[in-house]
């Protein structure tokens, strides 16, 4: 699998049951605590 195709499987998967009002910054959040640790490492 590509890199792409599993990160926009990852932000789906973490944002799905948001709701559409949630801001910003909130999204940002659980996007990130839904990565693998050794993604945060590379930038």
């Amino acid at each position: 699998m590509m890199w792409r195709q599993e990160a926009t499987e990852i932000v789906a998967n973490a944002t799905r049951r948001l709701p559409d009002d949630t801001p910003l910054p909130e999204r940002k959040k659980v996007i990130n605590d839904a990565c693998p640790s050794s993604w945060r490492m590379m930038s």
